[in-house]
């Protein structure tokens, strides 16, 4: 899809369907997405970002809601580079990340910043994401508001061929939709066989 808008530099996002809220493979997921664009010592980040400098920056996050869910990737350009080397090293990522899994480092790593977001969000008693709205959604959700170790559990239980096996099930590269985003006027820019959006 093609969409031209306000904007200095080219944008891609990608986006696949995952499974719901809590369901199986849910935190395998937010793992991968953690492995493949969390910080600088990222896959993509320091892929596209670091070392070939084709990227301004890359982000990735499992989207996880309550009757399904999808993991995003975005990428911006940088300045003299195309989609095409964006994709071709995102594609390879992902397969690799299909094909061998993460490290055990960078599972760790996963594990460990999963654990902070969930201290931080039980600093805060109400508001969007503190204690109150927490233990509110895992009532609705789980039907147990003190479903906090379990939730935490899921991300200890993952290991690096369940991150390996969900990336593989999940982000198939030809079940994704690829959006580009390009200053008005340039739609030259954009993928390949990119078909226009409109948004109102």
């Amino acid at each position: 899809l093609l969409l031209e808008d306000r904007v200095e530099l080219p944008r891609l996002y990608l986006a696949w369907l995952t499974p719901a809220m809590f369901a199986s493979g849910d935190a395998d997921l937010d793992l991968v997405a953690d492995v493949l664009a969390h910080g600088k010592m990222s896959r993509l980040y320091k892929r596209l970002v670091f070392d070939s400098r084709i990227a301004t920056d890359v982000s990735a996050s499992q989207n996880s809601r309550e009757l399904g869910s999808f993991l995003q990737m975005a990428a911006t350009a940088a300045p003299g580079h195309g989609w095409g080397e964006l994709e071709e090293a995102i594609l390879d990522e992902l397969d690799g990340l299909g094909r061998d899994g993460p490290s055990d480092e960078e599972l760790e790593r996963g594990r460990v910043q999963a654990e902070t977001q969930f201290v931080f969000r039980l600093q805060t008693v109400g508001g969007c994401g503190g204690k109150s709205d927490q233990l509110n959604a895992y009532n609705v959700f789980r039907g147990d508001p003190g479903f906090f170790i379990a939730d935490l559990d899921r991300y200890r239980a993952a290991t690096p061929e369940s991150v390996r096996a969900v990336a593989r099930q999940y982000l198939a590269f030809d079940r994704r939709v690829m959006l580009s985003i390009v200053p008005r006027g340039q739609d030259a820019l954009a993928l390949p066989g990119s078909e226009p959006v409109a948004v109102s």
